[in-house]
C-alpha cells in the first residue's frame, strides 16, 4: 500500500521584490529563494501527511527530511509572454 499527497503553496511577494525578479522578457527567481520556498512546502507536506494519518498504522512511520538544495540547483526562470 502506498500513500501519496499533493500540497500546494501560495506565497505573497511584495510588489517591489516581485519587480526585482523581472528582467526583460523573463522572471528569474534566485536558487536560494526557491530552495527556501521548497523547504517550507516540503515541511508543510510532511506535517499534513503526519496529521492526516493520525489514528492509522501509517502514523508510526518517520517521514524523512529532504535536502532541497539537491532539488533546486540553479535559478528558476520563466519566459514572460505579453
Amino acid at each position: 500500500m502506498f500513500l501519496t499527497i499533493e500540497v500546494s503553496g501560495h506565497f505573497k511577494i511584495k510588489k517591489e521584490s516581485w519587480n526585482n525578479f523581472i528582467k526583460e522578457d523573463k522572471i528569474s527567481f534566485p536558487q536560494n529563494f526557491m530552495a527556501h520556498l521548497t523547504m517550507l512546502i516540503v515541511g508543510t507536506a510532511r506535517g499534513v501527511l503526519h496529521a492526516k494519518t493520525d489514528d492509522s498504522p501509517f502514523n508510526k512511520f518517520l517521514i524523512p527530511t529532504i535536502n532541497v538544495t539537491e532539488l533546486v540547483k540553479e535559478d528558476v526562470q520563466f519566459i514572460l509572454e505579453v
